[in-house]
């Protein structure tokens, strides 16, 4: 079993269910509330003229009306500016980690392949897509850095390069102390040390490379870690290097199209 999830922090799923509900009852309203009017016109010998509309509508109640539509009007706000773009491309990110695993590590497990991204309005990197060989699929990541720290932020700000950092041993096998170390070198504040996970707090290394768009700028970071100090030599540089090239020329055609249709 090859599990992977995804997921922009431990809030952001829950959010997506509520606009979703939200957008439902939107719908709702709006439907109850265009139902009588719809009677109206359909039964013969109505009055109501059709074009141009008459004002106020017979039978509509406004103040629900305008309810339902603020209402669906939010859901499609947030949607567009503030759940995350890059969730629409899942399919073309987690082909591309599942097959990078693959082409590293065979069927080894624990080691684990990560996408980073900005939200739309956002100024930190958050880990959207995670894939590992485990028998844990669960994936709930709250940890969130500026672009500027972290070898994550620093391949962000120079993309198309490969960036490793590898981990003293003393320091990854205790959470506590593999924080402080952060705190020290990335460096993180104390609360973006905190939101580390455990997995995250045992790897021995980590190697970043920033996803270039073609007409320029950072779709994204993919980033690989374990706590194998000697997975590091496993993985090719020259195919991590054309998997984040093709991820981003991929996800840029994706956009393009679907700003066309």
């Amino acid at each position: 079993m090859w599990p992977h999830t995804r997921s922009t922090s431990k809030l952001h799923p829950w959010l997506r269910r509520g606009n979703s509900l939200l957008k439902a009852g939107a719908l709702l309203i709006l439907g109850a509330v265009l139902k009588p009017v719809g009677q109206q016109l359909l039964t013969p010998g109505s009055s109501i003229r059709v074009w141009p509309p008459p004002w106020p509508v017979p039978g509509l109640n406004i103040k629900l009306a305008a309810s339902g539509g603020v209402a669906l009007g939010v859901t499609l706000v947030l949607e567009l500016f503030w759940f995350d773009p890059v969730l629409r491309y899942a399919a073309v990110v987690n082909a591309t980690l599942s097959h990078l695993y693959a082409t590293c590590f065979g069927n080894e497990p624990s080691h684990r392949i990560s996408f980073l991204a900005k939200r739309r309005m956002g100024k930190h990197l958050r880990v959207f897509y995670r894939f590992t060989r485990s028998n844990r699929a669960i994936f709930n990541s709250s940890a969130h850095f500026p672009t500027s720290v972290n070898v994550a932020g620093v391949a962000w700000s120079n993309p198309g390069v490969p960036y490793f950092i590898q981990i003293p041993q003393e320091h990854a096998v205790d959470p506590q102390r593999f924080r402080t170390y952060a705190q020290q070198h990335f460096p993180l504040t104390v609360r973006q040390a905190r939101q580390l996970s455990e997995p995250t707090c045992k790897a021995r290394w980590f190697l970043c490379y920033g996803v270039a768009l073609p007409d320029g700028g950072t779709q994204g970071v993919l980033s690989i870690d374990s706590p194998d100090a000697g997975a590091y030599s496993k993985v090719d540089h020259g195919k991590l290097t054309v998997f984040g090239n093709l991820l981003g020329a991929v996800i840029a055609a994706s956009a393009k199209k679907t700003a066309a249709e």
